[in-house]
């Protein structure tokens, strides 16, 4: 079996090194290709979805302007209700400009204390409470103290949301071409979200002929609470020729908590346990086992007034539960900036830290920094 896995990741990624060539699609490798082809193909059934799909704009927002608003009430992210409707399309309204508001649909809600509530929702006015009517009761929350709203659509491409970030950039003095590929998709419903994540970084170099990849393809379920806690379980494929990594298979178990979350930042906590299994690119017949700890920490800061902006930092740390001494550590952070709406520009610094590395002698830590342009859908 691990024979068979070690075959197709020489298949799939290639032997790491190997035809660089001197056009930047020679970078790709099969691989990426059959990325790009899904991607292309889940990107057309969400836009198909979007313009096709929809339910009836038969919600209605008041502001305290005294304007009234007839619309889809999608959500409320950042402190800006958004909302769409029939002749100015797609609008965000300040929450605390919101005096009234209604609809019959489904939602969930969720406040700074974690706390999450499903149903329809009404405001009245001059109440300051949002009024969450459910099957078998009606729950008060103040309105002050709601974070986010969103809808629980009905039809399964609908539930999807996801951005895409992509770069490219050619050194000629160097040799050096690079291309950066960042994709992401979350999958919500009442409770359950999946996300899905595709990362790569390919790095060419003419002079020498080489192909360096660096690569994140993850999968995670998350089931949430009433209150902050959140269970999941992901599994991940890796690979980094820096550090000489060939390919690390990861599952893992967490449990998770929000320590705190208003409209300006937010902070996630999460703990458990994974399994490893890694081949270097020195030996490929050579396969690690291992467990290990997983402490992660997230944190978030936005920035909703336009042009919207935010900052999101992961540091995660994998001490060895098999190995003596050995410890990992993963650290990201991303800056994004709003050009237009739904393309911002992203800047990210990464580094990976290994003290035992799959392969002996190769680098202990790789680190770059990266600029691209995201397109949010």
């Amino acid at each position: 079996m691990i024979s068979r896995i070690s075959q197709w990741s020489n298949r799939a990624y290639g032997q790491p090194g190997a035809g660089a060539g001197t056009c930047p699609a020679d970078y790709l490798g099969p691989l990426m290709l059959r990325l790009l082809a899904l991607l292309g193909m889940t990107v057309f059934l969400l836009a198909a979805e979007s313009a096709w799909a929809g339910r009836p704009k038969t919600d209605t927002v008041w502001t305290d302007s005294g304007d009234k608003v007839v619309c889809e009430i999608i959500e409320l992210v950042h402190a800006k209700l958004t909302v769409k409707t029939h002749d100015m399309g797609t609008i965000e309204i300040k929450w605390r400009n919101i005096a009234a508001l209604y609809s019959s649909y489904y939602f969930r809600v969720e406040t700074r204390l974690g706390e999450r509530f499903f149903g329809s929702i009404v405001r009245e006015p001059t109440d300051p409470h949002l009024y969450i009517r459910r099957a078998q009761d009606t729950v008060r929350v103040a309105s002050a103290d709601i974070v986010d709203i969103s809808s629980v659509h009905e039809t399964f491409w609908s539930r999807w949301d996801g951005s895409l970030s992509l770069g490219f950039s050619y050194t000629r003095a160097s040799g050096v071409a690079q291309l950066t590929l960042d994709w992401t998709n979350v999958y919500k419903t009442e409770r359950d979200i999946v996300d899905l994540k595709a990362k790569t970084i390919i790095t060419g170099r003419s002079e020498s002929d080489t192909t360096a990849r660096r690569e994140d393809f993850s999968i995670a379920y998350y089931r949430l609470t009433k209150k902050q806690l959140i269970g999941s379980v992901s599994s991940a494929l890796q690979r980094n020729d820096e550090i000489g990594l060939l390919r690390r298979a990861i599952f893992a178990l967490t449990a998770g908590m929000t320590p705190f979350r208003t409209n300006v930042h937010t902070m996630l906590l999460t703990a458990g346990v994974a399994l490893n299994n890694e081949i270097g690119t020195a030996d490929t017949s050579q396969v690690t086992q291992s467990a290990e700890g997983v402490f992660r920490v997230n944190y978030s800061l936005f920035k909703y007034t336009s042009p919207k902006s935010d900052i999101n930092t992961t540091l995660t740390y994998f001490p060895s539960l098999t190995e003596d001494g050995r410890h990992r550590i993963d650290f990201d952070i991303k800056f994004r900036y709003e050009l237009v709406k739904d393309f911002y520009l992203d800047v990210s610094y990464y580094t990976n830290y290994d003290s035992q590395p799959a392969t002996e002698g190769a680098a202990k830590a790789d680190f770059g920094i990266v600029t691209s342009i995201a397109w949010s859908y």
